[in-house]
C-alpha cells in the first residue's frame, strides 16, 4: 500500500494495510540541480557541485562553516548569505517533504501543529524538563504540568492508575526501547537472556549491544509476528536465564502486531512465571491497537503481566518533532531512580536528563484537539492481524528458508490475505 504524503490517516492506514517502509535511497544526480535551482547563486551552485556526493556534504560545502568577517559590511553581507542558504535549503526541505514516502508520519497534522500560533509563541523559549517529570528542578523554564497530563492520559489509555505508573516523554521512540529494556535489565541482572523477533526495530538490538545483555534472535511468521514455537525452542535452550522480551506492538516494515497472550503463556508454560519482563514496543501501532475491534490476545494493556510500554509521537499523532512516550509501572522505576542532584534538585531516571520540553506541549495540543473520539475517527474499525499458515513460518535469520516459506504463501493467499500480502508486494525485487 503506497501512503500519499500529506494523508491525514497515512499512519493508521499504513498499519491496518501492513504498508512497508520503503527505502529511501541517497539522493542522485537529480538532487544536485534540485539544490542549485533553489540556491539562486552561481557561487554557491559551483561550490555544490564540488561537493564528492549529494548524501554527504564536503568540506567545500556552502554550508561549512566559517567564522563572521570583523568589518561591518562584510558581516552584513555574509548574515545575507545565510539568510539566502536557509530559505534555499527550507524549500529544498518543502519539495521533499510533498514528495514524502515510506516513512509513517503523519505530514498533515505536523503541518498543522506547526503552523498552530499559540505554539509557535513557545519557539523562542528555552524550555527543559530536565530530571524526574514529577519532581520539578530549579529550572524554572519547563512545561511539566502538561508533560504529566499527557502521561496520565496515555496511562488510562494502557490501563494504569495514576498512582500505579511513572514515565516520561522521551525524544523519539528508540529512547522509550532503550529505557524499557533497562529497566528490564536492572530487575533482572542475574544473567538475564533478551529475546526479541527477526522484525524487531533495530533499536532493540542496539539496546542488547549497549547493555552488553546477550541477545537471541526469534523466527517471525510471513505475516512478521513472533513465532512462538520457535520462541519456545529458544527458550527452552535457556531456562536457567531469565527473560526480557520485546513484543512489537506494529513492526516496521509489516506492521504486524506479535500475539501477547500467547507469548505471555509460552513464557510460563517453559517455567519463566516470575522470571521475565515484557517490553512493548508500540512505536507505530501503541496508539492505535486500543481502538481496533480485535481479539483480545493483540489486547495492549498493563493488565497483563508487562514491564513497559513505548510510542512515537511524530508518528500517528504528527508532532513536528521527533518525540515519543514512554510508560512503566511505577515500582520498577525505583529501579533506575538515583538521588536528588544537588544542582538539579530533581530526581532522574531517565536516559536522556534534559528534555525537549516542546515536545509536550505538540503532544498535549494533538491529544487536546483529537481527544478519544477524533483517535477513533481517524483508526479504521478492523484490522486483518492473520496468523500465517504453519508451512510459512520461517527461523529469523535462514533467508533462504524464508524465501522459499514467502513462495509458500504465495501460493495460498486465501489463507493469508492480510497484511502480510500487502507489506510483500511493496518489497522491490532485484533483476
Amino acid at each position: 500500500m503506497l501512503v500519499a504524503a500529506g494523508s491525514k490517516s497515512s499512519t493508521a492506514s499504513a498499519a491496518a494495510a501492513g504498508g512497508a517502509a520503503l527505502a529511501i535511497m541517497p539522493p542522485t544526480a537529480d538532487h544536485h540541480q534540485q539544490l542549485l535551482h533553489h540556491l539562486h547563486d552561481d557561487q554557491l551552485a559551483n561550490d555544490v557541485a564540488t561537493m564528492e556526493s549529494s548524501w554527504s556534504w564536503s568540506w567545500s560545502s556552502p554550508f561549512a562553516v566559517q567564522e563572521p568577517p570583523v568589518g561591518e559590511e562584510a558581516a552584513a553581507e555574509r548574515q545575507a548569505e545565510v539568510g539566502r542558504l536557509l530559505a534555499g535549503f527550507r524549500r529544498h526541505l518543502g519539495e521533499r517533504t510533498a514528495l514524502h514516502l515510506g516513512y509513517p508520519y503523519n505530514l498533515q497534522e505536523q503541518e498543522s501543529l506547526s503552523s498552530t500560533p499559540e505554539l509557535a509563541a513557545f519557539q523562542g523559549l528555552c524550555i527543559n524538563n530536565l530530571g524526574d517529570p514529577f519532581v520539578e528542578s530549579n529550572y524554572g523554564v519547563h512545561s511539566r504540568p502538561l508533560e504529566v497530563a499527557v502521561l496520565d492520559w496515555f496511562a488510562r489509555l494502557w490501563g494504569l492508575r495514576r498512582d500505579a505508573y511513572w514515565g516520561y516523554v522521551t525524544a523519539c521512540g528508540t529512547e522509550g526501547n532503550l529505557h524499557g529494556l533497562l529497566l528490564g535489565r536492572e530487575l533482572l541482572p542475574d544473567g538475564a537472556v533478551m529475546y526479541a523477533s527477526a522484525d524487531s526495530h533495530y533499536s532493540v538490538f542496539k539496546a542488547a549491544r549497549m547493555y552488553r545483555v546477550r541477545c537471541v534472535e526469534v523466527g517471525t511468521l510471513v505475516s512478521g509476528e513472533m513465532d512462538c514455537d520457535d520462541f519456545r525452542s529458544k527458550l527452552m535452550q535457556n531456562t536457567a536465564n531469565p527473560a526480557i522480551v520485546n513484543v512489537n506492538i506494529g513492526t516496521t516494515v509489516k506492521g504486524a502486531v506479535d500475539d501477547l497472550d500467547s507469548i505471555i503463556s509460552t513464557l510460563q508454560e517453559c517455567g519463566f512465571r516470575g522470571r521475565f519482563y515484557i517490553h512493548c514496543d508500540g512505536a507505530l501501532a501503541g496508539l492505535m491497537v486500543p481502538f481496533i475491534k480485535q481479539e483480545a490476545p493483540k489486547l495492549l494493556t498493563f493488565e497483563k503481566p508487562i514491564g513497559s510500554v513505548s510510542v512515537s509521537g511524530h508518528k500517528f499523532l504528527g508532532c513536528p518533532v521527533p518525540c515519543g512516550v514512554v510508560i512503566t509501572r511505577r515500582e520498577h522505576a525505583a529501579a533506575l531512580a538515583t538521588d536528588v542532584v544537588e544542582y538539579l534538585s530533581s530526581r532522574d531516571a531517565t536516559i536522556m536528563g534534559s528534555r525537549n520540553g516542546h515536545a509536550p506541549l505538540f503532544l498535549w495540543h494533538a491529544l487536546c484537539t483529537k481527544g478519544r473520539r477524533g483517535i477513533r475517527e481517524e483508526v479504521p474499525e478492523e484490522r486483518a492481524l492473520p496468523r500465517a499458515p504453519v508451512a510459512a513460518r520461517v527461523p529469523g535469520r535462514h533467508r533462504a528458508r524464508r524465501r522459499h516459506a514467502q513462495r509458500r504463501a504465495r501460493q495460498d493467499r486465501r489463507l493469508c490475505g492480510g497484511p502480510c500480502c500487502a507489506a510483500e508486494r511493496m518489497v522491490p525485487r532485484r533483476s
